[in-house]
């Protein structure tokens, strides 16, 4: 899901600005912020993904799931 969504070119893909996304530990650092940007109303300036293509309903079930479980790595 953060592949597709969050891990590329232009966004959360090697941009040492902003938090990197292509390893789970660049995830992992910035699970907090992570959490509060995808769950925020799509008409929010501060939702993610960027493109604002919302995340399914299943999407977002799945992501907040594994923060609230503690992000494990698998």
């Amino acid at each position: 899901i953060i592949n597709g969504h969050c891990a590329y070119s232009g966004c959360h893909a090697g941009n040492v600005e902003i938090y990197d996304f292509t390893s789970y530990e660049g995830v992992k650092v910035a699970i907090g912020s992570f959490k509060d940007r995808i769950n925020r109303p799509l008409e929010d300036p501060l939702y993610m993904p960027q493109n604002k293509v919302e995340l399914s309903s299943c999407d977002l079930a799945i992501l907040n799931a594994w923060i609230n479980a503690g992000a494990p790595l698998k």
